[in-house]
């Protein structure tokens, strides 16, 4: 999915990886960044949700 240019798929692919790379990261910092990308994940699907992909009627999608 990109938004603005910016693929968001391969930035947050990209920050999970470096978040299993990472060593010196506390446990707990680290529980606390995969639920906030976990979180964008679930929000931005939500977001992108239109009448193409979903149970939503034609009349929602966004005027172009």
């Amino acid at each position: 999915m990109k938004i603005d240019f910016i693929d968001v798929d391969s930035a947050i692919s990209h920050a999970k990886q470096l978040l299993e790379t990472e060593r010196d990261i506390s446990p707990a910092l680290k529980s606390a960044l995969e639920v906030i990308l976990l979180l964008v994940t679930v929000l931005l699907n939500r977001v992108t949700l239109n009448s193409k992909n979903s149970s939503k009627p034609p009349a929602s999608d966004p005027q172009p």
